[in-house]
Formats: structure tokens, sequence, C-alpha cells
């Protein structure tokens, strides 16, 4: 039975699309993963300020500045666990997401490999 060569640049055409959709899903990772740490940075360095700040405050003797501060640093926790659980979240949807691609692509492989040829 000859080529089919229709099936032939179907199938190419289908496993170049899941290796491009791979490729944008590596760096859409990349770049959630740097704007999550951007974003972490920022409000490390808010709550920084904040406590020198409230440190200043402490000094002076102002009474509500030692709770101030266990506010913040209870908050700073809490954001810290939400950015580590974005991480992870982030991790698992792209590993899926790649599996997924990955099943597609394998799919692909195969069906190319039944092809004949000549």
């Amino acid at each position: 039975m000859a080529i089919d060569n229709e099936r032939i640049y179907e199938n190419q055409k289908q496993m170049l699309k899941v290796e491009h959709q791979q490729d944008e899903l590596a760096k859409e990772k990349r770049i959630i993963k740097n704007q999550l740490f951007q974003l972490e940075k920022v409000l490390q360095i808010g709550f920084r300020q904040l406590s020198e700040t409230n440190h200043e405050d402490i000094q002076q003797g102002m009474t509500n500045a030692i709770w101030m501060q266990k506010e913040y640093e209870a908050k700073q926790q809490t954001f810290q666990q939400q950015f580590h659980q974005a991480h992870e979240e982030l991790d698992f949807s792209y590993r899926k997401t790649l599996q997924g691609l990955e099943v597609e692509r394998e799919e692909l492989f195969a069906e190319r490999r039944t092809f004949e040829w000549g």
C-alpha cells in the first residue's frame, strides 16, 4: 500500500503543534514563576520597611507597636505560605498539562508508525 501523504502531513502538523504547545507552556511557566518571585520580593521589602518603622515606634515607647509587629509577622508568614502554595500549584498544573501533551505526542508517534511505507 502506498504512503498516504495527507495522513503523514496531518500527523506531522499535529506533532509540531504539540511540540509548540510544550515550548509555550515552559515559557509561560518561567514568566509566571518570575512574576511570583518579583511580587514576593516587593512584599518582603514592604514588610521589612514596616518592621523598621515599627521598631522605631517600639523604641519611642508606643504601646501598641509590639502588637502591630506581631500582626505584621503573622501576615508576612501567611503571604509566604500562599506564595509557597502558588509555586506548588503552578508546578503541579505544569506537570499535569505537560503529561497530557506528552501522551498526545506519543499517540501521534504511534500513529506514524502504523503508516505503511511502500
